[in-house]
């Protein structure tokens, strides 16, 4: 089971990234879909690690970066507006 997840999430990346120049309004209602499904496909436990990892870049940050200008990170939507899907990338490795 966790392999087909594993491979839907591979095949969604792949999807944002073939419409990443597409400018047809088909195209990037796909991107949205697929990024919406992508971003939801995760468990409690992978959110969970995607938002420490946000925590630990914002109070890891030099004086004066932009991330102690944001607010204090506590939700994996916090996380994903801040550092969007590469840092789900990072947290995750090959599970994302």
């Amino acid at each position: 089971m966790k392999s087909n997840v594993i491979e839907l999430r591979h095949a969604l990346r792949n999807l944002i990234g073939a419409t990443a120049n597409a400018r047809t309004n088909k195209a990037l209602q796909a991107r949205e879909v697929a990024y919406a499904a992508y971003r939801n496909s995760f468990s409690e436990e992978e959110r969970d690690r995607v938002v420490k990892l946000a925590q630990s870049h914002q109070q890891s940050a030099p004086v004066g970066h932009f991330l102690h200008d944001e607010d204090p990170i506590t939700t994996y939507e916090d996380a994903l507006r801040i550092f969007g899907n590469s840092l789900i990338v990072e947290a995750l490795g090959e599970a994302a």
